[in-house]
């Protein structure tokens, strides 16, 4: 896990606008994560992969203006490890593909109380999102690794480097584009074409799963590691809804009973403190995607709506262990903390001139309730099941987590909603994979 610096490298349009861009372009800062595999084809020669998460983008305009996208990627490539006893240095050359999972534009140019505007960017062709990106990207990717063997794992420290090969220019959308104009608008002010160039730094671990080479590791690493405490990381999907309950028959009807849920993204820093042989604590650092889709307000439509919510989450758990096995069932339950850190509101209405037509709107949170604002904080309780696989002093572990919110997202009275004492909390079910190693 770690964080990645962005920016474009752009050329093409009218005039001197590529020019400018370029000058003009400050690097984004974005998340990082990826789970890695790493198959040993001789002692040196490694065949790399895995399956991350990165947040790339652009900012320019003294940072006035960004654009920050998230891509999920899995990467191809070869290492080779040069060894010296227990530490090793790892170069590594290959390709990547990105999927473009979405992400927003935000803008703020000359606003006196310093408000940011944004609009959601989608994927090219996708209706009712005010920018488009490519769906698919190609790129050249180097790394050099760092590495420290325990037995059967190693922690990491490495840079990389990410060469776009694929334009991915945004795209303004006129929210007619689907009838007047299927390509979208052409924007003189923005360039043809932009390639995205990426530095990456990042902390890792890994845990050796076969035999292959691990006569070398565990001759250097010591016989006993301390397991008390460990550290890991864990990633998922996560299927978001929400509980909703109106006063008013028909709201209730057009909310709740064709709402369906939103598929999105988890991933957490994970820390476990055992306690006794059963008995452990794990506080995490998570990311979860939240939302629905649903009719949330009025109006002519035979769509829902799309509601999509980040999440920052410290989830304090408590985690109990029903056996002593090499595998070991679990059960886990405890509060969630959460802040949002952004999101959409896709509106989809039907117009009799141009029938089904998509608004984006960004939505916006605060700790202080107002008319169609959403809370900034929210706090929920999670339970969950799952099952470890001891391997040492490490561990490979799947979960399955079921999180409500006790905290009531309707907080106007003259918002989107008729009722002004309507409760809407977040539901959401997350199944997720990780692995744990001592510290």
């Amino acid at each position: 896990m770690g964080i990645g610096w962005s920016h474009w490298k752009v050329s093409g349009g009218s005039g001197n606008v590529a020019a400018d861009w370029n000058e003009e372009q400050e690097p984004l800062s974005g998340f990082y994560f990826e789970v890695p595999v790493e198959y040993r084809v001789t002692a040196r020669l490694r065949a790399v992969s895995g399956l991350g998460f990165i947040q790339k983008g652009f900012q320019y305009g003294d940072s006035k203006e960004q654009v920050r996208v998230g891509y999920v990627q899995i990467p191809f490539g070869v290492g080779y490890a040069l060894h010296s006893g227990r530490f090793a240095v790892q170069p590594e050359l290959g390709a990547v593909y990105g999927l473009n999972m979405r992400g927003y534009q935000r803008w703020n140019y000359g606003d006196e109380d310093g408000t940011w505007f944004s609009s959601p960017v989608g994927r090219r062709g996708e209706a009712g999102y005010g920018y488009w990106m490519p769906r698919d990207e190609w790129a050249l990717q180097g790394r050099l690794g760092m590495s420290w063997a325990f037995r059967r794992s190693h922690v990491s420290l490495s840079a990389g480097y990410q060469h776009g090969l694929s334009n991915a220019m945004v795209q303004f959308v006129n929210p007619y584009a689907s009838f007047d104009d299927p390509e979208g608008t052409a924007d003189p002010a923005i360039p043809e074409k932009a390639l995205q160039r990426t530095v990456m730094l990042s902390l890792s671990y890994m845990l050796e799963l076969g035999s292959k080479g691990h006569a070398k590791a565990d001759s250097l690493a010591p016989d006993t590691v301390p397991s008390a405490f460990r550290i890991g990381q864990r990633f998922g999907m996560a299927q978001a809804s929400m509980a909703f309950h109106s006063a008013i028959p028909e709201e209730q009807a057009r909310v709740a009973e064709g709402a369906t849920p939103i598929l999105g993204v988890t991933t957490a820093l994970v820390a476990r403190l055992r306690l006794s042989t059963h008995w452990s604590l794990q506080p995490e650092l998570a990311f979860t995607q939240r939302g629905w889709f649903c009719q949330w307000w009025t109006r002519p439509t035979t769509r829902n709506d799309q509601l999509r919510m980040n999440y920052l989450e410290l989830p304090l758990l408590v985690r109990c262990e029903l056996g002593a096995g090499r595998i070991r069932p679990f059960v886990l339950a405890g509060p969630v903390i959460a802040r949002a850190v952004g999101g959409h509101h896709i509106v989809v209405i039907d117009s009799p001139s141009h029938g089904e037509i998509g608004f984006p709107e960004s939505i916006r949170f605060d700790d202080v309730p107002d008319i169609g604002v959403f809370p900034l904080y929210d706090l929920s309780a999670v339970v969950g099941v799952g099952a470890s696989f001891s391997m040492g002093c490490s561990e490979l572990y799947i979960d399955l987590r079921y999180q409500r919110s006790a905290t009531d997202l309707v907080t106007d009275e003259y918002g989107f909603l008729d009722d002004p004492e309507a409760v809407a909390k977040h539901r959401v079910w997350m199944l997720s994979t990780g692995y744990l190693i001592p510290w």
